[in-house]
Formats: structure tokens, sequence, C-alpha cells
């Protein structure tokens, strides 16, 4: 019976003789060298300033930019409306990304303006329907 080292040897001295090796470039290199990010050595030709693009314009940030995770359960009308506003912004120019969790912040932003908190609370007391049953079954 062979050895395994023996076996192991052979099999690797197989293998590289039938390995496919690397083809050519397919183009010339660079005549003008690259600035590599965190190379000691400067570069040899000064870069060029980026052409100057209008800057796209930016979504109204509010004070808070830190954005927090949070669940919300919304009627099929509300689920329809949200659906018709995300295709709607797709067909602007330019483009927005008016994704649900956006017009929420928007609305409540809106919201926030023109109501005070008593005044939502107040609103939703109107509208909410009566509660008659005796609720759900503690432990």
């Amino acid at each position: 019976m062979a050895d395994g080292l023996d076996s192991l040897t052979a099999m690797r001295a197989k293998s590289s003789a039938s390995r496919r090796t690397m083809p050519p470039p397919r183009h010339q290199p660079r005549r003008t060298p690259v600035d590599i990010p965190g190379s000691a050595s400067p570069p040899a030709v000064a870069p060029q300033p980026p052409p100057q693009t209008p800057p796209a314009p930016a979504p109204p940030t509010t004070a808070g930019t830190d954005l927090t995770k949070v669940s919300i359960y919304l009627d099929d009308t509300t689920d329809a409306y949200l659906e018709t506003v995300r295709a709607a912004a797709r067909a602007t120019k330019p483009r927005v990304d008016a994704t649900r969790s956006a017009v929420v912040r928007f609305a409540l932003n809106r919201l926030a303006e023109q109501l005070a908190a008593a005044e939502v609370v107040a609103e939703l007391q109107r509208s909410a329907a009566a509660h008659n049953g005796p609720g759900r079954k503690r432990a």
C-alpha cells in the first residue's frame, strides 16, 4: 500500500503540469501613473478636478438625521396610496425614490407642523370607533 504523503505529492505534481496559464493582456499598460490612495509616494501628475456638475436637489432634512426602525400597520387604501405615490415618483424627472418610509416621514413632519400633539389625540378620539367589548383576556 502506498504512503498517503507520496500519493498527495504525486497528485500535486500532476495537477501543476496541467494547470491553465494566464492569457496575455488584452490592453496596453497605462502611459500615465495612477494615484493609489494610501501610497507613500506623491503622484507624478497633479490630479485633475472632476468636471463641475450641478448638484442634485437634496431632500429636505429635518433636525434629526438618525432614523429609527419602527413598525406601522396600514389599511389597504393607505397602502395603495403609498404605492401610487411611489409609481408617480418613478415617472418624474429627476427621479425621486419615494419609498413608503419617506412618504410616511414627510406626512408626519407635515402633521407636526399643522397640529399639536393634543389636537392629534383629540382627532383620533373623534374618529375612533366606540369600544364595546371587554378586551383581550389577560393571564
